[in-house]
């Protein structure tokens, strides 16, 4: 029996959750979060007291800085140039408006400020708005909390909505990648187990050799060839210097000397003669 290839257990999808719900608080958390602050700016206008233009209005204030925005209900034009508004307390002399903050209107066409004043004595204030020619009567002057400290009030949700924001859009991305990454490594790794066990042939798995198996033993020194050992080299007489005399012959071995008692008698043949016809 074949054994199964490996198991290799994949990520769940866990991590894709969490990264899609990062990513949707990111954006529509910090969205609704920005929108919160920028409403904010919106109702601290919307819910100031107003006094249209060319009339005057008693308003209760209390002792702190204020701006005066000149705004249309409407959301129509507003007029080019700005009312004289005056500021008189029900006893006492007039309070001094001021320039209004710079940049105050954050380049909206539906309001602009036109002043500032300080009240430092709460209690009961006259404001009067001169009249303008040809202005409509759904623009007003809105006594409302000075810009900076408007924007600051509204500023921290505006804060928590981009930090929130991109907080969760960069983790929930990370997330997502990672997890995706995790699981495209992991069905790789599983595909290539499972192509490794489809390629093995069905039967028993071919035992290996053991270590050493199949090299020759070690011989055992031979014995060394039988017969003579080789003549050394006999040596050469030295040459005979050039310009020397040649060497005389050597003379020859004299001839033996004959023997005094004559040549010795010739043995006797076993071998028959030829026969004598007589007999002899």
């Amino acid at each position: 029996m074949q054994p199964s290839p490996v198991q290799i257990r994949q990520p769940g999808k866990a991590g894709l959750w969490v990264g899609a719900i990062l990513l949707v608080v990111g954006i529509f958390g910090g969205f609704g979060l920005i929108l919160v602050g920028a409403l904010d700016i919106v109702r601290g206008l919307v819910d100031a007291p107003g006094v249209a233009i060319g009339e005057s209005e008693e308003l209760q204030l209390s002792a702190q800085r204020y701006e005066l925005y000149l705004f249309s209900e409407g959301g129509g034009t507003l007029p080019t140039s700005n009312p004289t508004v005056t500021v008189t307390p029900s006893r006492g002399d007039e309070v001094a408006v001021g320039p209004p903050t710079p940049g105050a209107d954050a380049g909206s066409s539906a309001f602009r400020s036109i002043g500032t004043f300080t009240i430092d004595e709460a209690g009961a204030y006259d404001v009067a708005v001169a009249d303008i020619d040809g202005t409509s009567s759904a623009v007003t002057v809105r006594v409302g909390q000075d810009f900076n400290s408007l924007v600051e009030s509204s500023g921290v949700w505006i804060l928590a909505g981009l930090v929130v924001g991109a907080t969760g859009f960069v983790v929930g991305l990370i997330v997502l990648i990672v997890t995706v990454r995790r699981r495209s490594n992991a069905r790789r790794a599983a595909q290539a187990a499972w192509a490794g066990y489809a390629a093995t042939p069905p039967g028993y798995p071919t035992m290996g050799q053991p270590p050493g198996w199949g090299v020759p033993p070690a011989m055992p020194p031979t014995m060394p060839p039988t017969g003579s050992p080789p003549m050394p080299p006999q040596a050469t007489p030295p040459a005979a210097p050039v310009g020397a005399p040649e060497a005389p012959p050597r003379p020859e071995a004299p001839a033996p000397a004959p023997d005094a008692d004559g040549p010795p008698p010739a043995e006797p043949s076993d071998e028959a003669g030829p026969r004598d016809p007589f007999g002899r």
